[in-house]
């Protein structure tokens, strides 16, 4: 069986044998009744915390500690990040390093990614553009990002094209770097929104990424990411800045430009 899926069963069961709700539940380890219903449902996978909760409210001494690390086991680079991405209605990102995974061309992903499995599985993350109802998706960069050479000035200058395409199915602004410190200092991080479940966060850094959905931490990143919004650039003045660049980009006999 699927470490997930069993548990989800199991979480249940030992929820129900032990007479509490959803709700009541919720209440005694600190998150919503919709966040457990969905990790009930096996429409979402359980983080270390939200099991080392519940394992000690259920008092069940380990077990779904031990479930949840099978879970992780099972998970591939971008296998949890891409399941709760193909089912939110929004995400906002902000990445201070380089161009986020949902954004990046083909060739740009496999200077990072070198297995064509895990390339492939980031650009499958990008079906989420291709549905009826495409996911709102709103980026903010840095600056920064728009002046490195990744691969070569024609992989480089094929991405910042991509990125104003005029079909693009995305928000984008440029934080400047004459914004000075601003709350995105910290580091890239991503919320994401659904219809009927509360949203949750990844924070990404060089060490990997983690999924949060504590409802107080991911407020408070919602907040960040919303104060590095209001701080940068709007999507035009991004559009005629990501155009300047481009036409500033060296030919590709100079491998060694960098702004």
């Amino acid at each position: 069986m699927d470490a997930r899926v069993h548990f989800a069963r199991e979480l249940r069961r030992l929820r129900e044998q032990a007479g509490l709700t959803r709700e009541q539940l919720g209440e005694a380890i600190g998150y919503n009744w919709e966040t457990i219903r969905s990790i009930e449902m096996n429409r979402r996978t359980p983080k270390p915390l939200f099991a080392r909760k519940s394992d000690e409210a259920l008092s069940v001494h380990g077990m779904l500690i031990e479930l949840q690390a099978a879970t992780e086991a099972e998970t591939t680079e971008f296998g949890s990040l891409m399941e709760v991405e193909q089912r939110a209605t929004e995400i906002r990102i902000w990445d201070c390093r380089v161009i986020p995974g949902l954004l990046q061309t083909r060739d740009y992903a496999e200077i990072f990614v070198a297995d064509p499995e895990l390339v492939q599985e980031r650009m499958d993350r990008q079906r989420i553009f291709d549905r009826n109802e495409p996911t709102e998706v709103h980026v903010v960069l840095s600056e920064s990002s728009l002046y490195h050479i990744v691969g070569s000035p024609s992989i480089a200058r094929a991405q910042l094209e991509h990125l104003i395409r005029p079909d693009a199915p995305w928000t984008l602004q440029i934080m400047p770097f004459t914004e000075g410190a601003h709350p995105g200092s910290a580091g890239p991080l991503m919320i994401l929104s659904f219809e009927d479940e509360s949203p949750i966060a990844f924070v990404d850094s060089i060490t990997g990424g983690t999924l949060a959905d504590d409802p107080k931490q991911v407020s408070m990143l919602s907040k960040a990411w919303d104060a590095i919004s209001a701080a940068a650039l709007s999507p035009s003045m991004s559009k005629e800045l990501i155009m300047a660049v481009i036409a500033d980009m060296p030919e590709e006999s100079n491998d060694h430009w960098l702004a």
